[in-house]
């Protein structure tokens, strides 16, 4: 070795030299080629290695986060409703289109680690605005308003079946939810009083369902034909997938969370509602609204007072199949009523959509449940009323290829059973209070007085005149236990009594013609109503799970334009002018021709929280504001301004809740239009519809609905690297539904939303006096009914108007994000004619690596010690490639100021034997 030189040479390889850059060709910047000015040769024994490198990529750093957007192996299902628009033509009114079929869809789309494929249910709340409760006959009692006085008792009259109520009778409370209803006294115009069942308007969430086949417009051929029942249709839940990319790269938390809030408010429509008055192309086009939509608000279509009007009901449940209508049939008055029903929606959307899978075993796969309900097949005597056996018809045998077998029919009840964990007040059952969630389920069975073919009924043909039976199911509780709830179905005799119960609900009955049959045990005491004349639950009795909108546990709701023609005391008309020939006097009547009104969230944010280190999501719920009343800024008789504007916008959550009263909500009736005057005081009172004390904090809004993704899924998508975990989506907590409110608090569920944020520093507001002082005491609020010596105590009470602003909450990562994608780069490259550091996938040999902890401004750089490789043969180098990827072999973006440096060390032999120079 004494006689051998060393010299060094370093090769600079600069990708903003390369062949590739000079070229110009940049789509690949992590392969580069760089030629020498003078090519080296290499002997064996000289020592080649990686001096340094320089890796340069725009945002660099400790504050940033790294996405690759490079396609996974995985493939993930996108499921989206389907809405077909057919018949197309601008002449259709109110929609452009004459039908509308509605399908549940799903796609495959390859997962990449820059995409967040998120699903979203809409929701709209019981807050007294834009909805009526299901089921209603029509929405006023009165529509004609060329009596204006008679027009406005819309607004003062107490609801009834006469003003559009679907009969309920009180003393049928046991049939009802008491989590839903309430017994409701009120005093008709008449001066009599009724009694009757009413939902309650307690800002609950309404998850959004459409239904299946609409038609709007009288069809070119053919005709209508309505099922006289409208919750017997099809409805599907109205779901979206949107797909959120950030950029490939990096990028600071900051700026993914804007780019990631932008694209859910990204506007998707912005144009006018058109309408073609009376469809007559002669006249020009009258643009009603500003159609504006984004990606999470969107106008769904709905009912309003032209379509769900008294005339539509008598049409749609008198028409031509009936042998002697009451009136001529108007065919086009029944098509409005049906499409009125398009969007709905349901307060338990997992009961409501599981309770529609349970099907007849003896019924083609293809005929509707409710059409062929099940039987009783052995009847029972009400001197066994106390937890009875309830057999029915459905067999434990084969029914044919045709058929819906009895195992598909069990895991049918087993996953329905299992939903309703999630709902344990279904359960609060006041006739009978040792029901619980722990030991029971429902089902539903008909009362003695309903005959024929049809499970339930929502009573929308009763004439209260002359009958006041009310067919309502009832509910039918049933022994559940949970240990039990996955014992299936095994051949032989076996799960034949009630401690061996299948799926933990029913039994293998064995029948006096030696066949098994579905049974189940009756956990309560049945009600007397059940039993007929006799005493009897006769085999012919129906049951199964009921459709009806006002079947136990299922409130249903339709969405309304909140418009009625007139405001109160006529202080506006719904209407608009639009030149007919140059002359402004034709009215179009706006208010009964829009037939759409506005979900979701119009505002939704993701941020990232500087001090949490998380990102989180919020706001998607669109509040309550701080509003103005219907007549707000009238002038009185002096020119004076009875009441002031208020420059309203502020998100606010509200306690005993005033309606402005320019939304019409029949379920509000009647509203308080008056103020009360009472010692020289004028009073605003709550509407009798609020729920005193209730927070109203929403309009509606979406869900996150991601059940998308299997955990492994999860693990390599966009919102994994932003460190919301899966579980966080994907809960098994059944003590989370649709009704929960939520807080900051990280929350595990399967679907999830915001509500307002209330806070215990709001609690001193709520103390005040009937006049609206705030008292700022340690007292709790309670409500005050105006008292003067002079007069006496007034007819009426002063719960307190409490409007907090407000902030959403916030949806929290579970973990901090994911700043990088890998800990190191590997530098391969074609000046090794072998190497002994590989990896599977290496085209060229790996030189060494480049640690991305080492990291200064834009640049990684490489630590000093690398190995040293040594040549084997000898060979002459014109040119080297370059290639930098991941430990994965996964192509890099490297910006064109990378450079890689590499250090050659040549030996020289050397002959220093003077005698031998001598020879």
């Amino acid at each position: 070795m004494d006689n051998i030189l060393q010299t060094t040479t370093l090769i600079d390889c600069n990708r903003v030299l390369s062949e590739e850059v000079i070229g110009g060709n940049e789509t690949e910047t992590s392969l580069f080629t760089n030629k020498l000015t003078t090519p080296l040769t290499v002997k064996a024994g000289d020592q080649i290695s990686l001096h340094s490198a320089y890796i340069n990529q725009r945002g660099a750093g400790s504050d940033i986060i790294e996405f690759r957007g490079r396609e996974q192996n995985d493939k993930v299902s996108l499921v989206n409703t389907s809405l077909i628009f057919t018949n197309a033509s601008q002449n259709v009114q109110p929609f452009n289109f004459q039908t509308v079929n509605v399908s549940e869809i799903t796609t495959e789309k390859t997962l990449k680690d820059n995409e967040a494929n998120i699903t979203f249910n809409y929701y709209k709340t019981s807050n007294g605005e834009s909805y009526y409760f299901l089921p209603r006959k029509f929405l006023t009692k009165i529509y004609d308003k060329t009596d204006t006085t008679t027009y406005l008792q819309n607004w003062t009259f107490s609801d009834s079946f006469d003003e559009g109520m679907c009969f309920s009778a009180s003393s049928a409370s046991d049939r009802y939810c008491q989590a839903d209803y309430y017994l409701d006294k009120s005093i008709q115009p008449d001066t009599s009083t009724l009694e009757t069942m009413k939902p309650f308007n307690d800002n609950s969430r309404f998850t959004i369902f459409i239904k299946d086949d609409t038609q709007f417009g009288v069809l070119s051929s053919g005709s209508f034909t309505s099922n006289h029942d409208p919750a017997l249709q099809g409805f599907t839940r109205y779901k979206e997938t949107k797909t959120l990319t950030v950029d490939r790269g990096f990028d600071t938390p900051s700026n993914i969370a804007s780019s990631l809030t932008n694209q859910l408010k990204k506007l998707i429509n912005n144009d006018s509602g058109i309408i073609k008055p009376d469809n007559n192309i002669i006249f020009k086009d009258v643009n009603m609204f500003p159609n504006l939509e984004s990606e999470t608000y969107k106008l769904f279509a709905c009912a309003n007072e032209e379509s769900f009007r008294k005339d539509c009901y008598t049409n749609y449940f008198h028409s031509v199949s009936d042998p002697t209508p009451s009136d001529p049939y108007v065919e086009a008055d029944a098509i409005d009523y049906d499409s009125s029903f398009i969007s709905i929606g349901v307060k338990r959307p997992e009961l409501f959509e599981n309770g529609r899978k349970i099907k007849n075993v003896y019924d083609p796969k293809t005929q509707n449940p409710f059409e062929h309900p099940w039987e009783v097949l052995t009847e029972i005597d009400i001197s066994a009323s106390n937890q009875p056996i309830l057999v029915t018809d459905q067999a434990f045998a084969s029914q044919g290829d045709d058929k819906y077998q009895m195992d598909q029919l069990l895991l049918d009840l087993s996953n329905l059973f299992k939903s309703q964990e999630k709902y344990p007040e279904i359960f609060n059952y006041s006739y009978d209070t040792n029901l619980s969630v722990d030991n029971t389920r429902l089902l539903h069975i008909n009362s003695s007085f309903l005959t024929g073919t049809i499970l339930g009924s929502d009573n929308y043909q009763i004439d209260t005149n002359t009958s006041e039976t009310d067919f309502t199911s009832f509910p039918l509780f049933i022994k559940y236990d949970k240990s039990q709830e996955n014992n299936a179905l095994n051949t032989g005799a076996d799960r034949v009594t009630f401690s061996d119960l299948l799926y933990g609900f029913g039994i293998k009955y064995l029948h006096t013609d030696d066949k098994y049959y579905l049974a189940f045990k009756i956990n309560t005491t049945l009600r007397p109503e059940m039993f007929n004349a006799s005493g009897k639950i006769t085999t012919s009795r129906h049951l199964a799970w009921d459709w009806h909108f006002n079947a136990y546990s299922t409130l249903a709701l339709n969405l309304y334009t909140g418009y009625l023609s007139l405001n109160p005391e006529k202080v506006q008309e719904n209407s608009e002018y639009f030149d007919e020939y140059g002359i402004r006097d034709t009215i179009l009547e706006t208010s009964r021709t829009i037939r759409q009104c506005y979900i979701g969230a119009f505002d939704p944010l993701i941020t990232f929280n500087n001090v949490e280190e998380r990102f989180s999501i919020s706001r998607l719920h669109t509040p309550e504001f701080l509003s103005n009343f219907y007549n707000s800024g009238r002038q009185a008789s002096n020119g004076d301004v009875a009441i002031p504007v208020i420059e309203g916008g502020s998100e606010v959550y509200k306690i005993n809740k005033y309606l402005s009263q320019f939304n019409f909500c029949p379920n509000m009736k009647p509203y308080e239009i008056a103020l009360q005057q009472y010692d020289h005081n004028n009073f605003r009172l709550v509407n009798k519809n609020i729920i005193r004390n209730k927070i109203y904090d929403s309009q509606g809004g979406i869900f996150i609905d991601n059940k998308n993704l299997t955990e492994k899924e999860w693990n390599k998508s966009l919102l994994n690297i932003l460190g919301y975990s899966y579980k966080q989506f994907n809960s098994t907590d059944l003590t989370i539904n649709t009704q929960t409110r939520f807080s900051n608090l990280v929350v595990n569920s399967d679907i999830i939303t915001t509500n307002g944020l209330v806070n215990t520093a709001n609690i001193l507001d709520f103390t005040r006096s009937i006049y609206g002082a705030k008292m700022y005491t340690n007292q709790v609020a309670l409500t005050g009914v105006p008292a003067a010596e002079s007069a006496g105590v007034a007819e009426f009470d002063l719960p307190p108007n409490i409007e907090e602003v407000v902030n959403s909450t916030e949806i929290f990562a579970d973990d901090l994000p994911k700043k990088m994608a890998s800990s190191h780069y590997v530098i391969r490259s074609d000046i090794l004619d072998q190497s002994n550091y590989c990896n599977s996938i290496s085209k060229f040999p790996i030189i060494g690596v480049c640690p991305r902890s080492n990291q200064f401004g834009d640049y990684y750089v490489t630590e000093e010690d690398q190995i040293i490789f040594t040549v084997t043969k000898a060979r002459t180098i014109t040119d080297i490639t370059t290639e930098i990827v991941n430990p994965a072999g996964e192509k890099v973006t490297a910006d064109r100021e990378s450079s890689v440096i590499y250090k050659v060390i040549k030996n020289i032999n050397l002959n220093l034997d003077f005698n031998e120079n001598n020879k």
